[in-house]
């Protein structure tokens, strides 16, 4: 699926209550990679690409692409529930941005 951001009007993106943006860090890609693993391991996606369906597959895919020389960290993210604040943080969905080419960017 692609969109041209160019002309686009696009609405910003805030997340449900309890729900909070985490950006990228180096320190974070095992928090991705469980939150990818616990998104994957039961899919369709998990059979197609066996690594989703592993958790060290997971963390090696998630520095496979946090290396690679088009990653974007400012496009790659986090989604970290709260709940009441009476639990801990909960990490349930990642987004990892990379720069295919000096005018486009992609999502995953």
């Amino acid at each position: 699926m692609e969109i041209e951001l160019a002309h686009a009007r696009l609405e910003d993106t805030t997340l449900p209550e309890g729900y909070r943006w985490c950006p990228w860090e180096l320190t974070t890609v095992d928090r991705h990679a469980v939150a990818k693993y616990h998104s994957f391991r039961s899919e369709l996606d998990a059979r197609v690409f066996p690594c989703l369906g592993d958790f060290d597959g997971c963390r090696k895919l998630m520095q496979d692409i946090s290396r690679q020389r088009n990653f974007l960290s400012t496009g790659t993210w986090l989604i970290t529930w709260d709940g009441t604040g009476n639990e801990d943080a909960v990490d349930c969905g990642t987004i990892q941005a990379i720069a295919p080419s000096r005018i486009m960017r992609a999502i995953q």
